[in-house]
């Protein structure tokens, strides 16, 4: 099945989230979740992408609400992904699957989707 085309623009606001590869736990435990975190961090600094809020879900899952200053959500998530997973290729082998974006077109829908997320966990369908 072929991936619709992401949508990339300068400003734009975003719901991410990844799983983990064949339902395989993201996150093992604390130091885990340290170190997701602070790639996350460096990833948001090297590609001028804010941060809003964040979600750990439990092992296996992650949600980021997020603002890209510049067009560049899709390298920033890249390179996320692969500095976690090279800081903890020594742990345990566990690729993320690409991550699902989805487009937030007014600024209002940041708070219903962060409640969704914060309190209802609910499953995440991305706007085309």
């Amino acid at each position: 099945m072929v991936r619709a085309w992401r949508i990339e623009y300068d400003g734009a606001l975003y719901h991410v989230l990844s799983r983990g590869n064949e339902q395989q736990d993201i996150f093992r435990d604390d130091q885990d979740r340290t170190r997701f975190l602070e790639s996350t961090g460096e990833m948001s600094e090297h590609f001028d992408i804010d941060i809003f809020a964040y979600v750990l879900m439990g092992n296996h899952c992650y949600h980021l609400l997020l603002k890209t200053n510049r067009s560049n959500l899709s390298k920033g998530m890249q390179w996320l992904g692969l500095a976690y997973n090279r800081e903890g290729l020594t742990r345990i082998v566990n690729l993320l699957l690409n991550p699902e974006y989805g487009v937030i077109r007014d600024k209002s829908e940041i708070t219903a989707v962060g409640h969704r997320v914060v309190h209802g966990g609910e499953a995440f369908k991305p706007q085309q």
